[in-house]
């Protein structure tokens, strides 16, 4: 990722490594803008930037048998907290929903 970080141009990085060839997570900004990590793990960045605008980084996890692990993380992440026009999550989902949510 600092390579990737420096070919851009951007000052700052966090980044969780992806579990064999799949996932991983980076969030890279500049110094002009304030970044708080509140939380990370393998499969999500949880942050506020600036003046309380909230963005989480989220990838389900790749197991299928393990992706209610996925939802699990995504409820305590969102609890306690409003979510609003100014939260953001970013990700992918698709793979992570529920067979029985798809639409199809």
């Amino acid at each position: 990722m600092e390579v990737i970080r420096c070919r851009v141009g951007f000052t700052n990085c966090m980044a969780v490594s992806s579990e064999g060839r799949g996932g991983g997570l980076a969030v890279l900004w500049s110094d002009d803008v304030k970044v708080e990590i509140k939380s990370f793990s393998s499969y999500h960045i949880d942050l506020v930037v600036d003046y309380g605008w909230i963005c989480t980084g989220f990838y389900g996890h790749p197991v299928t048998s393990m992706r209610t692990s996925s939802w699990d993380c995504l409820d305590a992440l969102c609890s306690g907290k409003s979510i609003s026009p100014g939260q953001n999550i970013l990700g992918v989902m698709e793979s992570t929903m529920r067979t029985d949510l798809r639409k199809t």
